[in-house]
């Protein structure tokens, strides 16, 4: 749904006139000289007005400013903000950039509820004579944001309906206002609710006949930077893995060198020089005693021509001083065309690589993990001679160094060693490489999640999905809705196994998923639950609901054998015979709360699941189906195999309370043929080792019946 908001009350800014955009040469009649009327000024995130071109990520952001921030962020007073590389989950403008405080959107700060204290951006424009300014415009943000014109909001109360990095839930204004003559400002209020990525993106345009070129409207500029720890000492600035510098002091100097202004850098690094005429400047940082500079590179200071309206970056860089040590760093490469040789214009970086560090014994000293750039370093080592080793993955064959494929190297005082590693992909191995991800919206407790898998390799199919929710519940279905009963951080993982017909195998993707806002406590609902079952073995589970306090607004089903389902009324086939446990949570909200439900049923299946002749015997349900009461000191659970797919021997933990007295675990095929019943003598907390090099390849069900029950089933993959 796209939020289009039209207002038809006007504004009249109570501001003091625009300056003489002359310069004292204009008439008081008309202060509107052509060249400085602008008509339509471009008002996105990433747009540099002095040049009139976009900005690139890790760019200043010149367009708008950053003119507040809430306490505990980190951030101080006038702190620039940035041009980033979008979150992979948001969604983007065709003319606009995202524009974050911080330099990278995975640095955040959680902000909500709103009394916390807001990002504040700001955009300003002048008019020099009283007119209409029409405001056309759309914004996306993670999470919430609202958007004001001198203090008075243009999105009101739907401003806090979040998620609007989804493009169908970008805020729209498109409004025509009458303003008098003077500067005006745009203000953008930025949230972040769950402590993941933050950023937001504003594209559109001011429009009107009396409206100035910023040039005219504040001829003054912006210095700004980041003080940053060069980790790796290698003289360039990696926002990803380099850390901001607080407490650092910055000089400001005229052309002549004469000292103009100081600031000190922030908790994250930042600073900023706001409100400059143009003019020449240089900028240089204060050393501090143990640190080396190392960007920008000799002289160590920036000089500057300063235009009018221009905002310009100036970072520095430093790494420890290790004049008494020295250092080991490198670079893992994908050889792409299997030479041996590092070529730059083919050859790609490879992150998540392990490379171990040993002494001149042979003993294991050290590990590290490359980056994104495929950079990896061990800093701060005493001389000595050490090797430098790759550990290996599966699917590729190291290029170089040759054999024995390791490093030996004397470390000297003040000197960073460089130690290249150089992989090929193993193409005698079947490829199967795809991606695996998902989206996912939070309602109150309600967790919607949305499967994204890419292109699959030629003759393989999806064969199962499966989710774990952080909470000890699991899904096999494609886009599952889960719910939770508590607050917290949970991490939700889904895991798709494809195959060919010969060879399967499986990719995982996990995101934390932070629910602020759970049901509290239990509904005052009065429920049932009933069941039909048809020839074909299919049953029918409704909810009949007496009285609720607040309305119901949605079910969540689980049949105890590895599935669930949402809504009422559902359909389920069992795959066992035998006892069932079913239960389902009935969640309602109101306006400001929401609660919970949950009721439990037995149900003994004695027809063939698979339906082969029907109902064996004549099937009623009971007038006043049995409600369970379900204690946690009576849980009983079995656990997803591990691993799973397997090829010879997988492994199933379980847990049995010590009051029943007969357990087995039931191996059926996908028929619902028994293949293997195994009796579990040991109860409490155990585990059982299952070797199948004899089992044909496929998908099997395995059951946990107590006591005659099938308390809960799960599948597996033969490979």
């Amino acid at each position: 749904m796209v939020f289009t908001l039209f207002f038809a009350v006007n504004i009249h800014a109570q501001i003091s006139p625009a300056p003489d955009p002359t310069g004292g040469g204009g008439s008081d009649d008309d202060p509107c000289v052509p060249s400085c009327l602008g008509n339509v000024l471009n008002i996105s995130t990433g747009f540099d007005q002095t040049s009139g071109t976009y900005n690139t990520p890790l760019a200043l952001e010149t367009n708008w400013q950053l003119i507040n921030a809430p306490a505990g962020s980190g951030l101080g007073t006038g702190s620039p903000c940035w041009d980033i590389t979008p979150y992979p989950s948001w969604s983007n403008f065709p003319n606009a950039t995202w524009v974050s405080p911080f330099q990278n959107p995975a640095y955040n700060f959680n902000n909500w509820p709103a009394s916390m204290g807001a990002f504040e951006f700001q955009k300003c424009f002048c008019l020099c004579k009283d007119g209409n300014v029409t405001l056309n415009f759309e914004v996306m943000a993670d999470d919430y944001v609202e958007v004001f014109l001198d203090g008075t909001s243009l999105t009101g109360t739907s401003g806090y309906a979040g998620y609007h990095f989804m493009w169908t839930h970008r805020l729209t204004v498109n409004r025509t206002v009458f303003l008098t003559a003077g500067r005006h400002c745009l203000t953008v209020k930025l949230y972040n609710a769950f402590g993941v990525a933050m950023g937001f993106a504003l594209e559109g345009t001011a429009t009107g006949a009396n409206l100035l070129t910023s040039a005219c409207c504040d001829n003054t500029g912006n210095i700004c930077g980041t003080k940053v720890h060069d980790v790796n000492c290698d003289g360039h600035i990696n926002p990803s893995s380099d850390p901001g510098l607080g407490g650092w002091t910055i000089e400001l100097r005229d052309a002549l060198g004469n000292l103009i202004a100081t600031t000190v850098t922030d908790a994250n690094g930042n600073y900023c020089f706001n409100g400059l005429t143009p003019g020449t400047y240089n900028v240089n940082e204060v050393m501090q005693p143990g640190w080396a500079q190392t960007y920008p590179s000799t002289p160590g200071t920036y000089t500057f021509s300063l235009l009018s309206g221009q905002s310009l970056n100036a970072t520095f860089g430093n790494c420890e001083d290790i004049h008494e040590t020295g250092s080991i760093c490198g670079t893992k490469y994908a050889d792409n065309d299997c030479n041996g040789v590092y070529d730059a214009t083919i050859d790609t970086p490879l992150s998540g690589w392990t490379i171990h560090l040993y002494d001149n014994l042979g003993n294991l000293i050290g590990t590290a993990i490359t980056d994104v750039n495929g950079n990896y370093c061990f800093l701060n080592l005493p001389t000595g001679t050490y090797t430098v080793a790759e550990v290996n993955q599966a699917g590729w064959i190291q290029t170089y160094p040759a054999a024995p494929g390791t490093y030996t190297i004397n470390v000297s005082p003040g000197v960073v060693s460089n130690a290249v590693f150089l992989n090929c992909p193993d193409t005698t191995e079947p490829p199967c490489d795809f991606h695996v991800g998902y989206e996912y919206t939070v309602n109150n407790c309600q967790l919607t999640l949305t499967s994204i898998i890419g292109s699959l390799p030629t003759g393989y199919s999806v064969m199962a999905t499966q989710w774990t929710f952080g909470d000890g519940y699991s899904s096999t279905e494609l886009n599952p809705v889960h719910y939770y009963a508590a607050a917290g951080n949970y991490t939700v993982c889904l895991t798709v196994t494809i195959f060919n017909g010969n060879e399967c195998c499986t990719r995982t993707w996990c995101q934390d998923v932070k629910i602020d806002k759970p049901c509290n406590g239990d509904c005052s609902i009065d429920a049932s639950v009933h069941w039909t079952v048809d020839d074909n073995c299919l049953y029918t589970f409704t909810t009949n609901i007496a009285y609720t306090g607040m309305p119901v607004t949605s079910y969540f089903w689980d049949f105890g054998d590895g599935t669930t389902a949402t809504g009422s009324p559902v359909n389920h086939t069992f795959m066992t015979p035998g006892w069932h446990y079913i239960c389902v949570t009935i969640f309602a909200a109101g306006t400001d709360q929401c609660c919970y439900k949950k009721i439990c049923i037995e149900v003994f299946v004695e027809c063939d699941p698979c339906g082969h002749g029907g109902i064996s015997k004549s099937l009623t349900q009971p007038a006043n189906p049995v409600n369970l009461e379900l204690g946690d000191g009576k849980a009983i659970l079995l656990d997803q195999n591990v691993p799973n797919p397997f090829s010879e021997s997988t492994l199933i933990t379980y847990e049995i309370p010590t009051e029943f007295t007969k357990a087995q675990l039931v191996f059926t095929n996908v028929d619902g043929k028994v293949i293997k019943t195994m009796d579990i003598t040991q109860k409490g907390a155990g585990s059982i080792n299952v070797v199948a090099n004899d089992l044909s390849t496929g998908i099997y069900i395995y059951s946990l019946v107590v006591d005659g029950r099938t308390i809960e089933s799960k599948r597996m993959l033969k490979k």
